[in-house]
């Protein structure tokens, strides 16, 4: 049976072996997708964010097959577009008829974490919640002032362990310290209470840096 939303493990899973099959543009458009890291951490969703679409506009049918990765406005205008219908019911059977990818799942999605790069679930575990809770929203205004580290490691170690049956503090931890640094707009340093905290950088601290 195919599992009915495709989860983060399978996009994980499946992107690399699409892209190696498909090129790494939109397939409709062939045009480049927005940086996925860069929408994440302005929180920004556009025209060319990269969504997987489904050929056959069943939701639920998550073979490989039938996915290909498309940006988001491509995807919603495929639905009234009789060019691109047509194309995506030649691109299925061309998938099927050659079997590019294989299907690696059988019955359900919970395949063990070694199967794949977790780290890469993980890193979006990590900077979804760090952007969701500390880059203003569009009142200007942020969830939260600062992160206390031990509780936001807590927090994405339980998200990360929920999907992939296991996660690392110290994984999470060395994931943390890479998107504090001065690539990314967070920094981790001791509050006055000397307790390990994550904020979001200063436009001055940013400049600086």
């Amino acid at each position: 049976m195919v599992a009915k939303a495709l989860s983060t493990f399978l996009k994980t899973k499946y992107k690399p072996m699409i892209q190696q099959r498909d090129g790494m543009n939109c397939f409709y458009c062939d045009k480049p997708f927005q940086s996925k890291l860069m929408s994440m951490i302005t929180l920004s969703v556009n025209a060319d964010t990269e969504v997987f679409d489904h050929l056959n506009n069943d939701a639920t049918d998550n073979r490989p097959e039938n996915l290909v990765l498309a940006h988001s406005v491509c995807n919603e205008h495929k639905k009234n577009n009789n060019e691109w219908i047509v194309k995506a019911k030649q691109k299925l059977r061309d998938n099927e008829r050659s079997a590019n990818i294989p299907i690696a799942h059988a019955g359900t999605d919970k395949e063990t974490a070694t199967e794949t790069d977790t780290n890469a679930i993980f890193a979006e575990i990590v900077l979804k919640e760090l952007a969701d809770k500390l880059l203003p929203k569009n009142n200007g205004v942020s969830l939260k002032e600062e992160l206390p580290l031990k509780e936001f490691l807590d927090l994405v170690s339980a998200k990360g362990y929920k999907i992939c049956g296991h996660a690392s503090q110290n994984t999470m931890r060395r994931i943390v310290d890479m998107f504090c640094t001065t690539e990314f707009p967070y920094i981790k340093e001791k509050n006055e209470s000397k307790r390990s905290v994550i904020r979001l950088r200063s436009e001055k601290e940013y400049d600086q840096s």
